[in-house]
């Protein structure tokens, strides 16, 4: 018995620390919140937004100042390539092509604003060879034009983007396989070409990772053909 009122008053001790420590903060919302792990800018809390393709133009600042309440301190911008170059040789139209999407200038701009870092991904054929699965050497040179013109754009010329990404999942059969990369030394042969430009137009580019996908499946899966 005596045992058993030494248990009760033990765990009514721990109960009343608890309520100590909890209860002072639950007066005043604003003072709790402010110590949030995820408002602190050592916390790399981040998101794939990829702004420029899923957000309107005229809706980016709305979207940013949502990636700001949530504490995001890094968000993954992809630039499709077929998106700012039509044909081979002509310029690249960093702001949108007209259909109020697609406007990486403004995009990246408004988050570097805002305090929160961006990794660039930087992937996909041209418009020129879209679904029809050229192998890498129809377009490996104006690849690497495309990687040097935009790590020279946003990171030596803007300053906005010093860490990039070199494809998305090519692992992937529809984004490996159907844009041309047959082999796992296709994809060797893009990063390594795609490197070597970052890094002639930005020597402070730093290429962080190439974004394989992560495969669950029990059995192979027809959506991936090699690690």
């Amino acid at each position: 018995m005596l045992r058993r009122h030494q248990h009760r008053r033990s765990a009514t001790l721990s109960l009343l620390i608890v309520l100590a420590i909890v209860l002072p903060g639950v007066g005043n919302p604003v003072e709790a919140q402010s110590g949030l792990p995820w408002r602190d800018k050592g916390t790399p809390f981040g998101v794939v937004g990829a702004l420029g393709n899923r957000v309107r133009s005229d809706e980016i600042g709305a979207a940013v100042q949502l990636l700001r309440e949530a504490g995001v301190q890094w968000q993954r911008e992809e630039i499709f390539w077929h998106a700012v170059q039509q044909q081979p040789g002509d310029p690249y139209t960093w702001s949108g092509d007209g259909s109020g999407f697609f406007n990486y200038e403004r995009s990246i701009s408004a988050q570097t604003a805002a305090g929160i870092s961006v990794l660039g991904l930087l992937d996909y054929n041209p418009a020129w060879f879209k679904g029809k699965n050229p192998h890498p050497d129809e377009w490996i040179d104006a690849w690497g034009d495309f990687v040097y013109n935009a790590v020279a754009h946003f990171g030596r010329d803007r300053g906005w983007v010093k860490h990039w990404e070199l494809w998305n999942e090519p692992n992937l059969l529809r984004s490996g396989y159907e844009s041309g990369l047959y082999e796992v030394s296709d994809f060797a042969r893009v990063l390594a070409v795609g490197r070597a430009a970052a890094k002639a137009a930005d020597p402070e580019a730093t290429i962080v990772l190439g974004g394989l996908a992560s495969i669950w499946d029990a059995s192979p899966s027809r959506y991936n053909y090699d690690y």
